[in-house]
């Protein structure tokens, strides 16, 4: 479902078309700048489109790079998460529930716990607060695990039976979250960027409909045909 945000911004540019199709048939249309002319309106609204379809595009990947992280930390079947438990159970089994090595691993593991985001990993319709409240959530939790696998890579003969628990499948999981870290912020970057330009745009479009108005208007007076066909149409 498209959010409210999107049905407005299309709400507007379909009332811009409107406006284009009721000026393309005016007589000696000639406004002064060539931003408000037939021809440069339409050129206009053909850029905020594209802006929109840029706008999706980026959208949909930084959705999908968010779920992918998403699915790294709590979904996938051996994710970061679930083999918390398993590697505090592997310390215990090894060194014993009293050890000082069980000690620093189990810290850490009710670190990670204690920092599960708090909402739901952020899309791209969360509000920027929230977002940023989602990153730190995920940014702790990468950086307790990263320090947890260095502990452990550093534990005096620390082993597990366990592919999934050995230690250079953990440190490739840690790579996996830094780069996941790196390609969410440079997404959601760009997704912003696009958003702040279209923004632009649509305060643009605004503008450039009420020159359209005040054209017309001491072009072909306030009480014209003209002028009233275009009079109510809001950009």
């Amino acid at each position: 479902m498209a959010s409210t945000i999107e049905n407005s911004f299309g709400a507007r540019l379909a009332r811009a078309q409107k406006m284009l199709g009721c000026i393309t048939n005016f007589q000696n249309f000639n406004p002064p700048r060539r931003e408000e002319t037939i021809e440069g309106f339409r050129e206009f609204i053909d850029f905020i489109f594209s802006l929109n379809k840029e706008e999706t595009g980026l959208e949909q990947a930084y959705n999908m790079i968010v779920k992918t992280r998403e699915n790294l930390f709590y979904e996938d079947e051996n994710c970061i998460t679930k083999l918390l438990a398993m590697i505090r159970d592997s310390v215990e089994a090894q060194y014993g529930k009293d050890s000082i090595e069980f000690n620093q691993i189990d810290s850490l593991v009710r670190q990670m716990r204690n920092s599960t985001p708090a909402i739901k990993a952020a899309t791209a319709d969360t509000p920027e607060g929230k977002v940023s409240q989602s990153e730190r959530s995920y940014g702790s939790l990468t950086q307790y695990f990263g320090d947890l696998v260095t502990i452990l890579s550093h534990l005096m003969g620390y082993q597990s039976s366990n592919p999934i628990l050995q230690i250079p499948h953990l440190e490739g999981l840690v790579a996996q979250a830094n780069q996941l870290a790196v390609e969410v912020a440079m997404r959601r970057n760009l997704l912003t960027t696009c958003r702040d330009r279209r923004r632009d745009a649509y305060e643009e479009l605004k503008s450039r409909g009420s020159r359209i108005k005040a054209y017309s208007r001491s072009h072909y007076g306030l009480n014209s045909s003209e002028y009233k066909q275009i009079k109510g149409i809001a950009l």
